[in-house]
């Protein structure tokens, strides 16, 4: 199967890197926190699968030090040229074909990556062939499966109706759902993760999933907003969802008035055998 372009490697430089940024606003914290679970300490090699804006790459950086190695592997490094620390190795390709060095690794981080792939047990047969023995696998996936609107406040005046709101963002959630699909992209992949690292051979040591609801014009409902504006050709073309529904779900995003669940989160800690 020929891997489809990364959903967002066509759009504009600015929108895209302002909406990796709120990615890593909003989930660099908790990515931390599983990362550091692992017992993450100076020495150790790492690497992160999509590095986007590179926060998470600078952030392990700074844990490595000079005695440790991080590479930033993606498929789009336009964000990453100048802006790592000397002692990253920046490489642009694919998880599935890269050829890195067997067993290199004491940790391996993904991060909203898999849910762009087809090929997704290529890709975490890959991952765990470049773990060291002992060496750790963190994943953190959304679940598109978990979106929904959960109402408003407040009228937000003028003539579009709060039902009129809801059903667009009703069938983006559904266009979104199917532009995976068209791509050949299982959207609940995330739900799978913890019995196919078990099927290769990893110890799951931790799974959380949460759902976050959340005001409209938070930072997250902004992420999904960006995205929608990014990505409305490819929703609208599943046939789920209209141009209009895509304006009025944004509008819906970015109103402080609304609340809903853009998605899930999936967090999942494996190890290699020693």
């Amino acid at each position: 199967m020929t891997t489809p372009d990364y959903l967002f490697a066509s759009t504009q430089a600015k929108p895209e890197y302002e909406r990796l940024q709120l990615i890593e606003a909003v989930f660099d914290g908790q990515s931390q926190r599983r990362l550091l679970q692992t017992g993450l300490t100076g020495g150790w090699s790492c690497l992160e699968v999509g590095a986007g804006a590179g926060s998470i790459t600078r952030w392990l950086a700074a844990i490595a030090g000079d005695s440790g190695q991080v590479t930033a592997l993606d498929r789009d490094t336009r964000f990453l040229k100048g802006a790592l620390p000397g002692s990253v190795q920046v490489i642009e390709g694919d998880i599935c074909t890269e050829e890195l060095p067997a067993a290199s690794f004491d940790l391996i981080h993904a991060r909203f990556v898999l849910i762009h792939i087809p090929t997704v047990e290529v890709a975490l047969e890959q991952m765990v062939r470049l773990l060291k023995s002992g060496g750790w696998l963190v994943l953190e996936e959304p679940d598109f499966l978990a979106a929904r609107p959960a109402g408003m406040t407040a009228d937000l005046g003028g003539s579009i109706t709060p039902e009129t709101l809801t059903t667009a963002m009703t069938r983006v959630n559904q266009a979104i759902l199917q532009t995976f699909v068209d791509r050949g992209i299982d959207p609940a992949v995330s739900l799978q993760l913890p019995q196919r690292l078990e099927t290769l051979g990893l110890r799951v040591q931790t799974v959380d999933n949460h759902a976050p609801l959340v005001r409209g014009n938070s930072a997250m409902a902004q992420i999904m907003a960006r995205s929608a504006r990014q990505l409305a050709t490819l929703y609208t073309a599943t046939g789920k969802a209209s141009p209009l529904d895509v304006e009025h779900y944004c509008q819906y995003a970015q109103n402080s008035h609304t609340w809903a669940i853009y998605h899930g989160i999936v967090g999942i800690q494996a190890q290699a055998h020693l």
